[in-house]
């Protein structure tokens, strides 16, 4: 509704790794009134997605967050018009699906392999492939299920030597009519990194590779059956495309224009496609705004990454829409420190 931005405030330099013992604050901002209030607190986070803050209705959002007593995590309804927390659920959330129902993995065993986007309340190394995967969980009344286990997607590989590697599945997202979700499926071994896009509907049938045999990075939904997103496809390498998921007919984006700046974060309104650059030699963050229809790109801004923040400390840009195309919000520390800023082109 244009009335509220919902933010985290660190209490510790971000500099470092996160520290459960040091909570976010999550700050509800009044546009209108230019009024901060906290609202809630959490110690499940990490520097690249928090707390996986999101709105889910015009008026209430919901985040993850560490129940200490019962040693698990779980998530929030927030109601920012009451003021008060609506529903406390049995898991933690993802992505969710207006305020009907969310996708979910398990942090504690993604901290394990992937620190950038785990959480580290509890530590867990290992899992039983048949009960552990995607999860589904209705908002309405804390209901879940195990859609789709670790064992069906190892068992859905080209590769059978990977049943023996470290599997994780993370980047879950839900297509825009809530029918389908996308996520990427990434084993490791002796170290080295092996990335699928998957695709299946929200109740775990109709299981199909994407993109496989190289890397798979960032991805967002165009519309309901397009894809757009960083990843390798077959002999075009890698670089962005946009990938229609029922008949797997794709096409590159901006070739000459946009694959020059290598890998980013792709956020997608109408036939606008935002985009942010990783530090250059210079360590300088790119911020551009392609127009799909007319191949016209736009710089919006370049920011600085300082050096110190590095690692699962870093921050990426992590470009998104407002409301409207003329607004953007991004993540930036070229200020020294870790800020949300809003631009206004």
């Amino acid at each position: 509704t244009d009335e509220f931005i919902v933010f985290y405030s660190a209490n510790s330099s971000t500099k470092n790794s996160p520290n459960p013992a040091k909570p976010l604050d999550i700050v509800l901002y009044d546009i209108k009134n230019d009024t901060k209030e906290i609202v809630l607190k959490s110690v499940s986070y990490n520097w690249q997605q928090g707390c996986r803050l999101q709105w889910i209705d015009s008026y209430e959002f919901i985040c993850n967050i560490y129940n200490e007593q019962k040693s698990v995590y779980q998530s929030v309804i927030f109601n920012v018009k009451e003021l008060r927390v609506k529903e406390v659920l049995s898991l933690p959330i993802y992505d969710c699906y207006k305020d009907i129902f969310g996708m979910t993995l398990n942090f504690a065993y993604l901290g394990s392999l992937a620190k950038d986007y785990g959480y580290f309340n509890l530590n867990q190394d290992k899992v039983e492939f048949d009960k552990e995967g995607l999860w589904w969980i209705d908002l309405k009344n804390s209901t879940y299920k195990l859609v789709l286990s670790f064992e069906d997607i190892v068992s859905f590989t080209e590769n059978e030597y990977s049943r023996n590697s470290k599997h994780t599945i993370n980047h879950i997202m839900i297509s825009p009519d809530g029918r389908r979700v996308i996520f990427i499926h990434r084993w490791y071994i002796n170290e080295r990194r092996f990335d699928r896009l998957m695709l299946c509907n929200c109740d775990g049938t109709e299981l199909q590779t994407l993109s496989s045999g190289g890397v798979v990075s960032h991805c967002n939904w165009h519309d309901k059956h397009t894809i757009i997103g960083y990843f390798h496809k077959e002999n075009n390498g890698l670089t962005y495309y946009k990938l229609n998921i029922l008949t797997h007919d794709y096409e590159k984006l901006g070739s000459g224009i946009i694959d020059v700046y290598g890998d980013g974060h792709p956020s997608v309104q109408g036939n606008k496609l935002l985009f942010d650059t990783y530090p250059d030699k210079s360590a300088m963050q790119n911020l551009f705004l392609f127009d799909m229809t007319d191949c016209r790109l736009d710089k919006i801004a370049e920011l600085k990454h300082p050096l110190e923040f590095s690692g699962s400390s870093r921050c990426d840009l992590h470009p998104r829409f407002g409301n409207n195309s003329g607004t953007f919000f991004v993540d930036s520390v070229y200020q020294g420190q870790r800020n949300l800023y809003m631009i206004s082109k």
